[in-house]
């Protein structure tokens, strides 16, 4: 019995040995690994994602090394961890990860005063509540149980210690994909956008990764005060592309060249001497401008307004056409007596 036990290699706790899986089950895996007692790996030391079962982290036949914990345990088993193994494995992997500004997966397991925890291959890391989003972050609870991508921004050899950045990575993406817009797009182009923003100048619109401007003049053939008036935040829109700045990143875009320009039909629909109801859109010095249509408007010069000097924006007022001039889009208007 004694030569026969000498065929087996000697171990102690702490060893590292390799083995082969011969059973696996809910509880572990069992592993060959040439001593007189095969080794248990528990499911809590076969790895890092305890929502996988050990039918799905290994299988009969495979090979891997594990780290002995008890040379033999109440069932007279080696018990060894492969977890215990693979992280020394895996801190040099998040070394390199950092170094090379790779992307790394987290799980956030806890909220704590300043930001989250998050599990990367167990290891914990900190991330930040400013590095969380882009934006600020009101309710970190909402990011509790998952899987986000971060970069590593600081590795604290000694201690163990991680900190990560999901704004980093955020950025990162968002940069890739302004790129791919602007490389993508080309004046005359009509693409799909989301409205962002809205400002008393006009609206950002972003197409597909990049923000477009969109003035106010380019929103509606017709006479618009401020974007709200037609447009909200989240609206989906068709817009037309006027000019790509790559270098600038500029990008200016239109609604109303998507759409029909009024004054194609100006001539099938508007004549000499026809009379048309209008709405007063500007009074100035020169005199009254009427909306015919959005996008067609006529101008009442003041000797033509008929002593009506009490005319004020939003009027409705009956019109004559006294002329027009299709080549400069032009319409000049008269009161009428009818």
């Amino acid at each position: 019995m004694d030569e026969y036990e000498k065929t087996f290699k000697e171990i102690k706790r702490g060893d590292v040995v390799e083995g082969t899986v011969i059973q696996v089950n809910d509880e572990g895996a069992v592993l060959n690994i040439g001593y007189k007692a095969d080794a248990f790996v528990p499911k809590s030391e076969l790895s890092y994602d305890l929502d996988k079962s050990p039918t799905e982290i290994v299988k009969v036949g495979d090979k891997f090394e594990v780290e002995i914990l008890k040379v033999e345990n109440e069932d007279g088993n080696v018990l060894a961890s492969k977890k215990r193994v693979d992280s020394v494995k895996f801190w040099d992997q998040l070394k390199q990860d950092y170094e090379s500004h790779s992307t790394v997966n987290a799980k956030v397991y806890k909220v704590v005063k300043g930001g989250v925890l998050a599990d990367i291959k167990g290891f914990s890391c900190f991330i930040p509540a400013s590095h969380l989003d882009l934006r600020h972050v009101d309710n970190l609870e909402e990011f509790l149980g998952k899987t986000v991508e971060i970069k590593i921004i600081e590795i604290d050899e000694q201690k163990r210690r991680i900190v990560g950045s999901r704004r980093d990575y955020l950025k990162e993406v968002a940069q890739e994909r302004k790129a791919k817009a602007l490389e993508s797009l080309q004046v005359g182009q009509t693409v799909k956008g989301v409205v962002r923003n809205l400002t008393d100048y006009g609206a950002f619109i972003d197409v597909g990764g990049i923000d477009g401007l969109l003035r106010v003049s380019e929103i509606s053939w017709g006479r618009i005060k401020h974007p709200s008036d037609v447009l909200k935040v989240g609206d989906k829109v068709d817009v037309y592309v006027l000019s790509v700045d790559k270098e600038k990143e500029k990008i200016a875009l239109s609604i109303k060249r998507t759409l029909p320009d009024p004054w194609d039909k100006a001539g099938e629909k508007y004549h000499v001497g026809d009379i048309k109801s209008g709405k007063v859109v500007a009074v100035n010095q020169f005199g009254a401008f009427v909306e015919l249509e959005p996008g067609i408007d006529g101008l009442i010069y003041r000797t033509y307004l008929k002593g009506r000097d009490d005319l004020k924006e939003g009027d409705v007022v009956k019109v004559e056409i006294v002329n027009i001039d299709l080549n400069k889009k032009r319409i000049r208007l008269a009161l009428s007596e009818f």
